[in-house]
């Protein structure tokens, strides 16, 4: 029983990470997108550089501007009483 619950969780943990939203539309998330930036017989690292850093720059961002309401937010949600 326990060798094969180890085994569904190995081969769980060894599938490729979801392509659906790249197979159903013209839109792929980051993550994919990032993907096929990579693929190739020599990627180009600057193009991965240059989307990543599109790709994770929003992110930052939005950080930046809402960083202490996100943070207030943490703490005022930590506070027990």
């Amino acid at each position: 029983m326990i060798v094969s619950a180890s085994r569904t969780t190995a081969e769980r943990n060894a599938s490729p990470p979801p392509l659906l939203p790249a197979l159903t539309s013209c839109n792929p998330t980051v993550q994919v997108a990032l993907n096929d930036l990579g693929q190739g017989y020599v990627p180009d690292q600057a193009v991965i550089m240059a989307g990543t850093l599109v790709g994770t720059l929003p992110v930052i961002v939005v950080f930046a501007l809402l960083g202490r309401h996100i943070v207030g937010g943490i703490m005022a949600g930590a506070v027990k009483g």
